[in-house]
């Protein structure tokens, strides 16, 4: 599968709000799959020692296809791991031990990696997308 994402992103109060508008095709045919919204929120909680959460909603046709919901557990100079809970339509299984990691390769480009870990400790699945700024 290959995807075009357009991100409109803006600063909240306690975070960031990011619009994900993808239209994704075949690899092989290049003919169009599906258009797709995914709407995620990074925000801080106070009560929570003002960790960072990732909250992310993913919807085709307007219904809703996945979800997570998870914190951030680390960081480095350029890069962020988020550990979620959630859910795709692409699987029948709920995950609880997914990671999420943000990392920007340079002024104009960034990547994010979704991997899903099953009970054998291999993924079930891992999610690469990367992002160009145009």
């Amino acid at each position: 599968m290959e995807s075009k994402h357009v991100l409109v992103i803006k600063k909240k109060d306690n975070g960031l709000e990011v619009i994900n508008n993808i239209t994704a095709y075949d690899a092989k045919t290049g003919k169009l799959e599906y258009i797709a919204k995914r709407h995620v929120i990074f925000f801080y909680k106070i009560n929570h020692k003002n960790d960072l959460f990732k909250s992310s909603h993913s919807y085709i046709d307007d219904k809703l296809v996945s979800s997570s919901y998870g914190y951030a557990t680390g960081q480095t100079e350029n890069s962020i791991i988020f550990h979620l809970s959630g859910s795709w339509h692409i699987d029948n299984r709920d995950f609880h031990k997914i990671t999420s990691t943000i990392t920007r390769n340079s002024v104009n480009s960034m990547t994010h990696t979704v991997e899903h870990p099953n009970l054998f400790g291999f993924n079930s699945f891992t999610m690469n997308e990367k992002y160009t700024l145009q």
